[in-house]
């Protein structure tokens, strides 16, 4: 039972992070495209990016909400969360003087890359336990249901 409330926590963060992302560069898109257009490694692909990222953020968002997705919505948050992790960590170590905007919007763009990463860094394992801990989950329903038959 804890390992569902735990799971359950972590899905409803995952929930508000993605909102409050998808829907503020959904919103602001031509802030979201301008601010990608300085990124180094970003800005030849911003058109590709602008609807594309926001897009798979709200698709995980409902995902997330259907209990019949929520398992594959909580490994498409982790390598979602992940690849922006690595994309920070990049930018902190390969260009740590350079001030470029965070793209993610609203109060989120006032932290600092090297924040950022801490921040991203955290949910991306938080997702992870999520995921390794529905697994384990769904696989003690199972035992105990076989067990009872």
């Amino acid at each position: 039972m804890k390992k569902s409330v735990v799971v359950d926590a972590i899905s409803y963060l995952l929930v508000l992070l993605f909102t409050y992302t998808g829907v503020t560069k959904l919103w602001d898109q031509h802030a979201f495209m301008v601010q990608l257009r300085q990124h180094p490694l970003l800005h030849d692909h911003v058109a590709y990016f602008v609807p594309t990222i926001p897009a798979i953020e709200v698709l995980i968002v409902f995902c997330l909400l259907i209990p019949r997705f929520r398992r594959k919505a909580l490994v498409a948050s982790a390598v979602l969360m992940g690849i922006f992790t690595i994309y920070v960590a990049y930018m902190v170590i390969r260009y740590p003087r350079v001030d470029l905007p965070c793209s993610c919007g609203g109060v989120m763009r006032l932290m600092s890359w090297p924040q950022h990463l801490v921040f991203n860094a955290c949910f991306t394992v938080m997702a992870i336990i999520a995921v390794v801990m529905d697994r384990s989950n769904r696989q003690e329903f199972t035992g105990s249901k076989i067990q009872m038959v």
